[in-house]
């Protein structure tokens, strides 16, 4: 199985919004009004990221990249819902071995 794990607080989970911020906060010495604003940086970068990558898979000719470009695009995409996770769910990785180009 495939997992991604980053480790805070002695936590290994994906970790979502709610958790970030408060790590933010107690770890960063941030400001409320900081970290939302850094996690929005974030988020937008995240965003125009995925766009990127997507428009780049489109026109990419290097096979071997397609695969890690189409992983990369979904946990980036996991990541814009904002939610925890113990590891990338299953309806996820499920087609990542079927998504290569023949």
């Amino acid at each position: 199985m495939n997992k991604i794990e980053i480790n805070i607080e002695n936590q290994k989970v994906w970790f979502g919004k709610k958790d970030l911020l408060k790590f933010g906060i107690n770890y960063c010495y941030l400001s409320k009004n900081e970290v939302e604003k850094y996690y929005a940086k974030c988020i937008k970068a995240l965003t125009e990221s995925i766009y990127e990558l997507e428009q780049y898979l489109k026109i990419n000719t290097n096979i071997e990249f397609e695969d890690i470009g189409s992983k990369m695009i979904d946990t980036w995409k996991l990541s814009l819902d904002e939610n925890r996770y113990k590891e990338i769910p299953d309806e996820i990785i499920r087609n990542w071995n079927k998504n290569k180009r023949a």
